[in-house]
């Protein structure tokens, strides 16, 4: 075990005319009563930045941002909100039982009532996806199988888009955006062939 010692030399400064102070007796120097040691210079990194950086970074900061940060250092944005989950889809009656508004029975116009008995039809079907929101308003209306006529299809998709309207679906507790299957059948009797003479 080596001991450092410390030497202090007292020096001061007489003013007086008197003599001097009789002379000490000379004394060892210090170096013969104490071998060197040699100390290593040892480089000193501090917590939270480089090398004589302030540890707790750069003052001022981000909300959300990383504690220590050194300066000219990046901060990562925080990550962004998870996906939405999409649309669970249920059954149409599930659905129907919470329409507040809309018309559930669209039926074509006059112009295609006639198409329809021209073509010799007596019963057509067509199919939508329809999607609803967790506010329970339509956000879409996909076609899945037309009804052979485009105006009585026109005639379906705007009336479920501007009119139809629900109380928000919930499962466990929770409004949750959803979608369902809309299938119409539309029957009309075949005309009545006219008597024979």
């Amino acid at each position: 075990m080596h001991r450092l010692l410390l030497a202090l030399a007292v020096t001061g400064c007489w003013t007086s005319s008197s003599a001097p102070p009789p002379e000490q007796p000379k004394q060892a120097k210090i170096k013969d009563l104490v071998q060197p040691v040699k100390i290593e210079k040892q480089e000193v990194v501090e917590e939270g930045g480089e090398e004589g950086g302030d540890p707790c970074g750069v003052a001022g900061g981000v909300v959300g941002g990383v504690v220590g940060g050194v300066p000219g250092g990046t901060v990562a944005p925080p990550p962004p909100p998870p996906p939405s989950a999409p649309p669970q889809n249920v059954a149409p009656t599930l659905l129907e039982g919470n329409r507040i508004a809309g018309n559930r029975n669209i039926i074509p116009n006059d112009v295609t009532k006639v198409e329809i008995m021209q073509a010799g039809k007596t019963k057509i079907i067509g199919s939508w996806k329809l999607c609803i929101a967790d506010t329970g308003d339509v956000t879409s209306v996909t076609r899945l199988k037309s009804s052979g006529f485009a105006d009585y299809d026109r005639k379906i998709e705007t009336e479920m888009r501007t009119t139809w309207r629900y109380r928000p679906y919930q499962i466990n507790g929770r409004a949750v955006p959803v979608c369902t299957a809309v299938t119409y059948i539309y029957s009309q009797a075949a005309p009545t062939p006219p008597p024979k003479p």
